[in-house]
C-alpha cells in the first residue's frame, strides 16, 4: 500500500512539475479526481533537493517554505462547576490560511501526511510535538483552510526546475468565524477586524512572519529542525494570557458592581471563570461575579482570564461592592461592610510588566473598612510572569 501511494504521489508531482506559470497558485488537489483524497504534491517541504525519493526538481527547498505551528493557548472550561478553567492549548485560536501568491515562482499550500508517532522522512513533514502532522481540516482546492491549536500550516514556492532560487511567496492568514466558536475566538476576531498575518519566503532570505496585525498573536522563529536530510524553518504562533484572581476574606458577599467589568483592550475568555452554579466546599455559592463570604478557612474566589495585546499597553478593571449577607446556617445578617466598593485596575506595558496597577476601596460613612492587598509583602500588586503569560492576585480583607 505504501509503495502504491509513493508511486501515485510521484505521478501527481510529475504532472504538477510541468506547470511553471510565474505567480500561479497550485491547489493541493489540482490533479486529483473530484471527491478523491488529495495526495501531497509537494512532499518534503523544507528538505534539501538531494537524497530524496521526490527529487527530480519537484521539492520545495527549505528557503522557500514557511511552516507555522499553532501554539496559541486559552482556557478549557472545567467539568467541575466548583473550579475555574485551566490553561491549555486546546483553548487556543483557530486560524485560517486565506490566500497565497508568488511574485516569482509557483506558490502552493503544503498539506502534510503521517501522524504524531511517525518520524518524518522524505515523504512527510510536521511536528511530533503537536497533535497531528496534517493541517486541519485538509486544504481543499487551494482555498482558505482552518488549522486548529496544536496543528500546523505551511506554504511554499517552487521556482524553475524545483529550485528555490528566484522564488518569493506570501501566504496570508486571519482569525476566521467557526461553527460553535468560543467567546475568545469571537472577541479576538472583533478586535483585530480585518487584520491579516503574512508568512513570506524570499530567495536568499530567512522565512519571515508578520503577525502584528493580529494583535494577540506572536510569531517567532524557533530554529531549524532536522530529521535526517530534512531541514525546515519553523515559526511558532503563541498568545499572551492574563489571569486575574480576587479573594474575598470578609464575612460578607462581594458582588460585581453595575458596569464594574471592563476588559479594555483585553480579549475575554469566560472559560477561565467560576461558573454560575459553582459552590464552595462549605456550601456557599461562589462565582466570579458573586464571591462568597469567608467561612472558616474557606474564602470566596473570582477568576478572570483574557488574552492581552502584544507590544502595546493594556488594561482592564473590576469593580465590586459588599452587600448585606445572611450568615451561613443562621438568621444573622452581616451588614458591617455593606457599600464598600473595591476597584481593581490592572495596567500592563507593552512587555506585560506592571504599569501602575492598583486596587482601592471606598468606604461609606458608618461602615467598617475593607482593604485590598496585592501579593507583595507590603501589599502592593505583583504581576507574575510565566513566558508571555501574566497573573495577578489580590485579597480583600477587613482593615
Amino acid at each position: 500500500m505504501r509503495s502504491r501511494l509513493v508511486h501515485r504521489t510521484a505521478r501527481t508531482i510529475a504532472v504538477i512539475g510541468t506547470i511553471a506559470v510565474t505567480g500561479a497558485v497550485i491547489a493541493p488537489s489540482m490533479s486529483v479526481a473530484a471527491g478523491a483524497v488529495a495526495p501531497n504534491p509537494f512532499q518534503g517541504c523544507g528538505q534539501s533537493l538531494t537524497n530524496s525519493a521526490y527529487a527530480v526538481g519537484n521539492i520545495i527547498n527549505n528557503t522557500a517554505c514557511a511552516v507555522l505551528l499553532n501554539d496559541t493557548h486559552g482556557w478549557v472550561q472545567s467539568t467541575n462547576h466548583n473550579e475555574p478553567g485551566r490553561i491549555n492549548i486546546a483553548g487556543g485560536l483557530v486560524l485560517t490560511g486565506q490566500s497565497i501568491s508568488a511574485r516569482q515562482g509557483v506558490a502552493a499550500w503544503i498539506p502534510g501526511t503521517g501522524d504524531r508517532t511517525r518520524d518524518c522522512n522524505s515523504r512527510c513533514f510536521g511536528s511530533g510535538n503537536f497533535f497531528s502532522t496534517r493541517a486541519h481540516p485538509f486544504p481543499a482546492q487551494g482555498t482558505a483552510f482552518h488549522f486548529a491549536p496544536g496543528h500546523w500550516a505551511a506554504s511554499g514556492c517552487r521556482g524553475a526546475g524545483g529550485s528555490a532560487t528566484r522564488c518569493d511567496s506570501t501566504a496570508t492568514y486571519q482569525v476566521p468565524t467557526i461553527v460553535g466558536e468560543p467567546v475568545l475566538q469571537r472577541k479576538v476576531r472583533e478586535r483585530v477586524s480585518a487584520g491579516r498575518m503574512q508568512a513570506q519566503t524570499r530567495s536568499g532570505h530567512a522565512t519571515d512572519c508578520a503577525a502584528a496585525p493580529l494583535v494577540y498573536v506572536q510569531c517567532e522563529r524557533v530554529g531549524t529542525a532536522a530529521t535526517g536530510v530534512q531541514t525546515r524553518t519553523v515559526m511558532r504562533l503563541s498568545t499572551a494570557l492574563v489571569t486575574v484572581h480576587i479573594i474575598n476574606s470578609v464575612n460578607q458577599g462581594l458582588d460585581l458592581a453595575d458596569g464594574g467589568l471592563n476588559f479594555g483592550n483585553w480579549a475575554r475568555d469566560p472559560r477561565a471563570e467560576y461558573r454560575a452554579d459553582a459552590v464552595l466546599p462549605n456550601g456557599q455559592p461562589n462565582t466570579s461575579i458573586s464571591l462568597a463570604p469567608i467561612v472558616g478557612s474557606r474564602s470566596g474566589n473570582a477568576v478572570w482570564g483574557a488574552l492581552r495585546p502584544l507590544a502595546t499597553t493594556s488594561s482592564a478593571s473590576f469593580a465590586y461592592e459588599f452587600r448585606d449577607t445572611v450568615e451561613a446556617g443562621t438568621t444573622v445578617t452581616r451588614t458591617a461592610f455593606s457599600g464598600n466598593r473595591v476597584t481593581l485596575t490592572v495596567s500592563l506595558d507593552g512587555n506585560g510588566k506592571n504599569n501602575g496597577s492598583s486596587c482601592t476601596v471606598t468606604t461609606p460613612a458608618g461602615r467598617s473598612t475593607a482593604v485590598c492587598r496585592g501579593s507583595a509583602p507590603d501589599g502592593s500588586i505583583v504581576v507574575t510572569s510565566n513566558g508571555l503569560n501574566r497573573s495577578i492576585t489580590v485579597t480583600v480583607a477587613p482593615q
